[in-house]
């Protein structure tokens, strides 16, 4: 099971990847490191992909989109 851990403009992003038989099961956390921050908080993310897709290339998409959704909630604030 992949995991995947880092950290972005203060925020610690958790993606965990589970393989099922047929689609991946991927859960998204971010924790803002400065709650003042954000006024909002991000939560948990569910998301199910299907197997065709590799599994680098969803990891490498889901870590761009998630700094994405950061850095519109700290433009939006």
């Amino acid at each position: 099971m992949p995991y995947i851990n880092c950290t972005y403009r203060g925020c610690a992003i958790e993606i965990r990847i589970e393989e099922w038989a047929s689609f991946w099961d991927v859960v998204v956390a971010v924790t803002p490191g400065n709650v003042g921050e954000f006024t909002n908080p991000f939560g948990v993310r569910t998301l199910k992909f299907s197997k065709a897709e590799e599994l680098a290339t969803i990891e490498r998409e889901l870590i761009n989109e998630v700094r994405l959704a950061i850095d519109r909630r700290l433009v939006d604030r």
